[in-house]
């Protein structure tokens, strides 16, 4: 045969392979994994003022962004509305409403249908977000100026959201030592800011 001729059939089939690969590649086969959705979040949570109506949400104050990295969750609080200065408690609870619900002692408690901080592993303690206890504890957000200090906050504990989507996002009137001592849960207080922790499709 045509020494030419080989070379050029040769070629071809090494440029549709090349070109069959490339096409494959981009197609990408399935949803991208949590982490890689083309520098988008892998969650949003729009954050509310909240209060005793029915829903529990009053007015927008900002969002947070949650995305999957290979050292933990990262959370990008991003605010349009200044809120209260200082240190506040930060966790992901258990419930998926933000409603206000009746406490033991008959009470409306604002917030309360968030349940408690997120615990799958049924440890009952609070130890912030580097501890052994809530995974839902998350670092503490700082406020200055009406708007948060850090940009970025890492739970390193969280590898997934697959459990998360749907739960509440809590920011609390007052700070979190990360222990139950000398109060419960940090001693953060009040539920002063939430929101639904929703999927971003991709």
């Amino acid at each position: 045969m045509n020494k030419k001729k080989i070379f050029s059939t040769g070629f071809g089939l090494a440029f549709v392979a090349i070109l069959l690969n490339s096409c494959v590649s981009k197609a990408g086969g399935g949803t991208a994994p949590e982490g890689t959705n083309d520098g988008m979040p892998d969650a949003i949570a729009v954050m509310y003022i909240l209060n005793d109506s029915e829903t529990g949400m009053g007015h927008v104050v900002g969002e947070v962004s949650l995305t999957v990295t290979s050292e933990g969750l990262a959370l990008h609080p991003t605010f349009t509305k200044k809120i209260a200065d200082g240190e506040h408690g930060f966790h992901i609870h258990e419930g998926m409403s933000v409603a206000p619900a009746k406490n033991d002692a008959g009470d409306m408690v604002v917030g309360l249908s968030a349940k408690g901080h997120y615990d799958p592993g049924k440890t009952g303690k609070h130890e912030g977000p580097d501890g052994d206890g809530h995974l839902g504890d998350l670092p503490l957000l700082e406020i200055k100026d009406g708007m948060p200090v850090e940009s970025e906050l890492l739970a390193r504990r969280i590898e997934s959201l697959d459990d998360i989507y749907g739960r509440v996002l809590m920011i609390h009137v007052h700070g979190d030592n990360y222990s139950d001592d000398p109060k419960k849960l940090g001693g953060g207080g009040p539920r002063y800011i939430a929101g639904i922790i929703e999927r971003v499709a991709n």
